[in-house]
């Protein structure tokens, strides 16, 4: 009978980092968004009945023309908003030309508005 304990074991390894090599990307959750912001969402739903722009369709999500990294100034005015169904908004991030052309999506940088 030997005097050791039992033997140490080796950390485990998740089955992504023996395939790939690589750690697995844990997903991040997203910032808690400001009540400044909750209620922008809220009135620019309510001011479009809560009906889709494009679609006319039931809209769930309030949508900023000038995105927040573009006019940073602008990401609590009113008139910056717009409601979209779930589909909508989608498709205006993925369609930035037809949506700029239906004045749902503003390709105006904030460095161009401080010069006007």
């Amino acid at each position: 009978m030997s005097s050791f304990s039992k033997p140490i074991r080796e950390p485990r390894i998740s089955s992504s980092l023996k395939r790939t090599g690589r750690l697995k990307r844990t997903r991040m959750k997203k910032p808690r968004r400001s009540i400044e912001d909750q209620q922008w969402s809220r009135d620019v739903r309510a001011r479009d009945n809560h009906t889709c722009r494009r679609c006319k369709g039931k809209g769930t999500e309030a949508h900023h023309i000038a995105t927040r990294a573009r006019r940073p100034d602008l990401v609590l005015v009113l008139s910056n908003g717009a409601t979209l169904c779930a589909f909508c908004h989608q498709w205006c991030h993925t369609h930035p030309m037809q949506a700029a052309a239906l004045g749902l999506l503003s390709t105006e940088s904030y460095e161009a508005a401080r010069r006007v």
